[in-house]
C-alpha cells in the first residue's frame, strides 16, 4: 500500500502535536527521566556538590603546593571534574532539546515537500526530500493519532507524520493501519 502527499506549514504551527511529540522523545532519555521527576532544587543541589568539590580541590591543591610543587595530578583532577559538569549539563539540558526542534525545522527533511509511504513486506519506504529510506517493522515502537495526523514513532528519536489528508477516505486509512498493525505483529519489536 502507497500514499503520497504534501506536507504543509501548518503541521509546522500545530502546537499540540508538537508537545505531544517533545514528550514521547524525551521519554526515550534515561538522563530525562530521571531529572524530569525531580525538584529543580535537587538539579540546583547537584551543581552546588560539584562546586563545593571545586572548591575542595582548589584548597587541596594549595595545601598540596606548599609541600609538593605545582603538581599536573591536581591540574588533571580540575580538568575531569569540569568535563564531567559539562557533559552532565549537556546530555540532561542541550541534547534532548536540540533533538526535538531538528525535526521541527524549516530544513527538516521530515516535514518538507512531497513525501511518500509505501507499506512493504519487510519495513516501511520513506522518500522525501529525494532522500529514500527503508524502516524496519522491528524498530517501530508506537504508532498514535494525535490531533489529525498519525504519528509513527520508531527507534532512534526517529518519527513518521502522515496527515489524515493523506488519506482517500476512513476506509483507506483503516486499512493502512490495519495492514500496518499486522506487520508490526508479524515481526515485534527486539527488547
Amino acid at each position: 500500500m502507497e500514499i503520497r502527499f504534501n506536507y504543509q506549514n501548518a503541521l509546522l504551527a500545530n502546537l499540540k502535536l508538537r508537545k505531544v511529540v517533545n514528550k514521547k522523545l524525551c521519554g526515550n532519555n534515561p538522563m530525562i527521566k530521571v531529572i524530569s521527576h525531580l525538584d529543580p532544587i535537587l538539579f540546583l543541589g547537584y551543581y552546588s556538590i560539584l562546586a563545593t568539590l571545586f572548591f575542595y580541590l582548589i584548597d587541596w591543591r594549595y595545601s598540596f603546593e606548599e609541600y609538593y610543587g605545582n603538581n599536573v595530578i591536581i591540574w588533571l583532577l580540575f580538568v575531569l571534574l569540569f568535563g564531567f559538569a559539562i557533559i552532565t549539563f549537556y546530555a540532561v539540558c542541550i541534547r534532548p532539546r536540540w533533538i526535538n526542534r531538528a525535526f521541527y525545522k524549516d530544513t527538516s527533511a521530515l516535514l518538507k515537500g512531497e513525501s511518500i509511504i509505501r507499506l512493504q513486506p519487510n519495513g516501511i519506504f520513506q522518500k522525501n526530500n529525494q532522500v529514500e529510506s527503508l524502516l524496519y517493522y522491528s524498530t517501530v515502537r508506537s504508532v498514535e493519532n494525535i490531533e489529525q495526523y498519525l504519528v509513527i514513532f520508531l527507534d532512534g528519536a526517529h518519527l513518521i507524520i502522515i496527515p489524515d489528508n493523506a488519506f482517500d477516505n476512513t476506509e483507506q486509512q483503516t486499512e493502512f493501519m490495519t495492514l500496518l498493525k499486522q506487520k508490526m505483529a508479524q515481526n515485534p519489536t527486539e527488547y
